[in-house]
């Protein structure tokens, strides 16, 4: 048995020495993090104020938000359909300014959100809940249980009030679906 040490070759240390890529990285630390907390949950989808990377008086900025990308699309949601549109039943408060730092940085951000509008759940949202106005009731019925599944995952910082008209078009289209 030959137990002296030799130098290794190229080829040996590079196939000891591989780096672990990004994806496998997340996957190695959501195992490590399992091992203690086995009811964890993680979902990579980010919500727009996650994209934007914004952490303080959250609930300002979905109201920004809601009113600058949202509003639109679910106003026009409203108007195609039969559905009554949502009445808030939240006190309207006295609107706080936001920052000119954060306006510049979501104003920066916004030829990104329009490169990136189908990987933000909001808009991935608002998208499948556009293709419930289809005609046909199979398909009707499938992007209501696909909005009503995509509703339920675990996302932070979504948009309170684009959910709460969600939820609103949801109950009153649930009783026009077709059970099987």
């Amino acid at each position: 048995m030959d137990l002296r040490q030799k130098r290794l070759t190229g080829e040996e240390w590079n196939s000891l020495e591989v780096p672990v890529s990004k994806d496998e990285l997340k996957i190695l630390k959501l195992i490590n993090k399992g091992y203690e907390d086995v009811s964890l949950s993680y979902n990579e989808t980010t919500s727009m104020i996650g994209f934007i990377k914004i952490s303080n008086d959250i609930e300002l900025y979905h109201e920004y938000f809601y009113d600058n990308y949202f509003k639109t699309s679910i106003n026009n949601f409203y108007s195609k359909s039969e559905c009554p549109p949502f009445k808030s039943k939240k006190k309207k408060r006295k609107k706080k300014k936001i920052k000119t730092a954060d306006k510049i940085r979501i104003a920066n951000a916004h030829s990104k959100i329009e490169k990136v509008k189908s990987k933000i759940y909001e808009f991935i949202l608002i998208n499948i809940l556009n293709k419930i106005l289809t005609k046909d009731s199979h398909k009707r019925s499938f992007y209501y249980y696909t909005l009503t599944i995509l509703k339920s995952y675990n996302i932070h910082n979504i948009n309170t009030i684009l959910i709460e008209n969600i939820d609103h078009i949801l109950n009153y289209y649930k009783q026009h679906i077709k059970k099987r």
